[in-house]
């Protein structure tokens, strides 16, 4: 900060202490210092729109997005009458959908009890935007939208960022994350595309891009790794989701 002549405000400076609920008991009180002022850790913190707490849970960030998005579908149902299906669907992505696929790369390898909170509001954008009743199965409405669950964006997400870290259009400290699977000795699956998996010692590294990216790619058929259009890789990748289901 001070090489970049910058200044902590310690009126809007905040930390979290991320920890399991195994190591909750074992932290000692920590207290940063700012001058004669002093900080105390809290139970979740706002970074760049993604509420993150300190057992990594993501639940108020989950529920700030139901609110979010409760507040939109309760406007848009008042209107919905008086707009078609195209204009509904516009509408939709753009004050919901954005919200619900914001950062969802980070919901990877939750508890469905906490997807499941998303999910019931996407069928619900679902139901409106085809006026659809609540007594339908809403997976054969969900594919007639072309929308992915919840869960599948996710997996959705995760792998397009792999796909451009492997292709050089992703970030540099993101393809660094991803390592081509390199055996000791020459093996058939070596020219299959493959990427190594790291190993982790926690349930948390899991949930770790470095190791959930090369896991979920490892596991696509081998057609959709030789691909290198990425255009042509999203629409083969959303059908094989779909096709999985």
């Amino acid at each position: 900060m001070t090489t970049n002549n910058l200044k902590l405000n310690k009126n809007k400076s905040e930390f979290v202490l991320l920890r399991s609920r195994a190591m909750l008991n074992k932290l000692l009180q920590s207290v940063l210092t700012f001058g004669n002022s002093y900080l105390h850790p809290k139970e979740s913190c706002r970074n760049l729109g993604v509420t993150i707490d300190a057992n990594m849970t993501l639940a108020d960030h989950i529920s700030g997005i139901s609110r979010s998005v409760r507040f939109q579908l309760r406007n848009l149902s008042h209107i919905r009458k008086f707009l078609t299906r195209r204009a509904t669907e516009y509408v939709v992505h753009s004050l919901i959908s954005s919200r619900l696929d914001f950062c969802d790369a980070l919901l990877f390898n939750l508890p469905d009890y906490q997807l499941c909170r998303l999910q019931r509001l996407q069928n619900s954008v679902a139901r409106l935007v085809t006026l659809t009743k609540t007594v339908s199965h809403i997976s054969h409405v969900l594919r007639s939208l072309r929308w992915l669950p919840v869960r599948e964006r996710v997996l959705f997400e995760i792998l397009l960022l792999v796909f451009q870290s492997l292709n050089g259009t992703s970030s540099s400290y993101i393809e660094e994350l991803i390592q081509p699977y390199q055996p000791a000795r020459q093996l058939r699956s070596t020219n299959t595309g493959l990427i190594g998996v790291p190993r982790t010692q926690h349930s948390w590294g899991n949930r770790a891009f470095s190791l959930a990216g090369p896991s979920l790619w490892n596991t696509l058929p081998l057609s959709l790794r030789k691909l290198t259009s990425y255009s042509q890789f999203k629409t083969q990748l959303k059908t094989h989701l779909f096709a999985n289901l």
